[in-house]
């Protein structure tokens, strides 16, 4: 069903055509060149919306977020799921993020106190997503080579405890 604009501007189009022409042609009526704008505003505003279940991967995240904020906000207010799943979804599909690192980057973002004060919206994650993800990369890296220099030192200090086990034995 066509919107009252839309018929306006149709009846007006029709209106043009039969005044130009003695006798109507029905065809040239629905000539493609009129009638292609007002359709295609027509199927942009009849769009449908894509409702995401409880178990796809787009509203999990998005429920992670949210439970993550409302730890440490309590009173924030709760936004649609639904709208935030939309934006998780572009994040997955369009952004070719894995699931798994979003997850990961959910859960940085939401323990850093930096982050965790500008990231309260999905849509604020898909924007800042790369900074987050370096910084979480390089935390864990950084993790990682004091946890190996840890157990060098470790190792060492066993081994110089061993060899001095030899003098005292």
């Amino acid at each position: 069903m066509l919107s009252d604009c839309a018929t306006q501007v149709l009846s007006n189009c029709a209106t043009q055509v039969l005044s130009d022409r003695a006798t109507p042609d029905p065809i040239s009526l629905l000539e493609p060149c009129l009638i292609e704008p007002i359709l295609k505003k027509e199927l942009k505003k009849k769009k449908e919306r894509i409702i995401y279940s409880k178990d796809s991967n787009e509203f999990q995240l998005s429920q992670l977020l949210l439970l993550k904020i409302l730890e440490h906000i309590p009173g924030y207010k709760l936004p649609d799921l639904q709208n935030w799943s939309e934006e998780m979804d572009l994040l997955i599909r369009v952004d070719k993020r894995p699931v798994e690192e979003i997850r990961a980057v959910i859960l940085f973002a939401q323990i850093d106190p930096f982050w965790q004060s500008n990231i309260l919206s999905v849509k604020k994650l898909r924007k800042q997503y790369d900074a987050l993800n370096g910084k979480r990369l390089t935390k864990r890296n950084l993790a990682s080579a004091n946890a190996n220099r840890n157990k060098k030192k470790t190792r060492e200090n066993s081994e110089e405890a061993d060899e001095y086990k030899k003098f005292f034995s």
